[in-house]
């Protein structure tokens, strides 16, 4: 069963349903970073929070959200697109030393930012983790800091004989558009709280995204705008990565040339690898003058 991500709203009812589906996606990228377990699954929650805010963007720009911890994990953050594409990462020091073991943390806050096509910033904003389900912390930051009443449901699953890959990633999100009516609030907070647990929706075949948005809407007749294949993606290039090691100033610079005799540089998101030698050092250095 295709992995997607459904976005619907009701026909004549205000209300906006968002479901996603990331397994393959978050194991491929849980693989680059050699993430198990706990560090695999809330990697996969924070993705899919992500995409429930992409999902609203009116343009083709991109959704940053950053959890931030106290303890053995300090940050977890993915970026995702309206068009499907998604990243994630964590320290990767703490992901190493962590393994498949659920840390000693405590969850601090949220932050989010929203950026156009271009790279510009168009909102940020923060709110404190009072909870440790992220579903729970994203229904209070739209409540707080977007006036949105929302119903969130996420969960990520590891499997529990290989923690290095996910049993289920997956999420819904029922969104009220300012002009919902009481009764109807009313009537899909009582779905969203009798909903199934995820898993009941995990088939042999895969996930059931549409039984999913069938068992949300309830009696209310829904309308699909999209069906998106998420997929992971990173922006980085060589380019960027030679800019990233210029920055380091001429100083180092020379440093890593005249000790290393040349340099790495490895994308935080992707994990690849970015090799310059002492040549391309000299380059960079002649750059900058004197």
């Amino acid at each position: 069963m295709k992995e997607t991500i459904i976005r619907a709203t009701g026909k004549t009812v205000p209300l906006r349903y968002v479901v996603v589906s990331l397994r393959e996606a978050m194991d491929e990228i849980g693989a680059r970073h050699g993430a198990e377990g706990w560090m695999l699954e809330r990697m996969s929650e924070c993705a899919i929070a992500s995409f429930f805010l992409s999902s609203s963007l009116k343009c083709a720009g991109a959704l940053s959200l950053i959890t931030y911890w106290d303890g053995e994990v300090s940050r977890i953050e993915s970026d995702t697109t309206p068009m499907g594409l998604v990243r994630a990462r964590a320290i990767h020091d703490e992901v190493l030393a962590l393994g498949p073991r659920v840390p000693k943390a405590t969850p601090v806050r949220m932050e989010t930012r929203r950026f156009d096509e271009k790279g510009k910033i168009l909102a940020h904003s923060v709110v404190n983790m009072g909870k440790a389900s992220v579903a729970q912390n994203l229904a209070v930051y739209l409540f707080q800091s977007e006036q949105v009443k929302a119903a969130v449901g996420i969960q990520a699953v590891a499997d529990p004989e290989n923690p290095a890959r996910l049993k289920m990633a997956a999420g819904w999100m029922i969104e009220a558009f300012p002009d919902c009516d009481a009764a109807s609030l009313a009537k899909a907070e009582e779905v969203a709280r009798n909903l199934p647990p995820l898993e009941a929706f995990l088939t042999p075949e895969g996930f059931d995204e549409h039984a999913l948005l069938s068992a949300l809407a309830g009696d209310v007749d829904v309308q699909i705008h999209r069906e998106i294949d998420p997929k992971p993606f990173c922006p980085c290039s060589r380019e960027r990565m030679r800019n990233n090691v210029i920055a380091l100033g001429k100083k180092q610079l020379l440093a890593l040339r005249d000790e290393q005799h040349g340099a790495q540089a490895v994308c935080e998101f992707c994990r690849t690898e970015y090799d310059f030698t002492e040549a391309d050092l000299d380059e960079m250095i002649r750059g900058l003058g004197k």
